[in-house]
């Protein structure tokens, strides 16, 4: 039994998988090219709760992938700096609470 199946037994969660992933018992199933946002309500979530301490100005991160940048940049993150960090290159960006 994996993750999902046991958070959808204790938590009443609900499961979307790939139609051709074959697998049954899910609540949703989805077509190619369906997708759900996963990330984008994850990060939705995560600036609300931080939005809701009121010692919290806003949420830092930092990625090292440069293709995350334009999915981090569309919810409001700014960018703060651009630091090499060995071979890498980290970028840093921070959301301020709308107050």
């Amino acid at each position: 039994m994996t993750g999902a199946w046991l958070l959808r037994q204790r938590l009443g969660s609900r499961i979307a998988l790939s139609v051709d992933g074959g697998a049954s018992g899910a609540d949703r199933l989805l077509s190619h090219g369906e997708h759900i946002a996963f990330g984008s309500r994850l990060l939705q979530a995560y600036c609300a709760a931080s939005a809701a301490d009121p010692a919290s100005s806003g949420v830092y991160l930092d990625t090292t992938n440069p293709a995350n940048l334009p999915f981090y940049q569309h919810h409001g993150f700014a960018l703060t700096a651009e630091r090499a960090l060995g071979a890498a290159t980290v970028w840093c960006l921070f959301h301020r609470h709308n107050r």
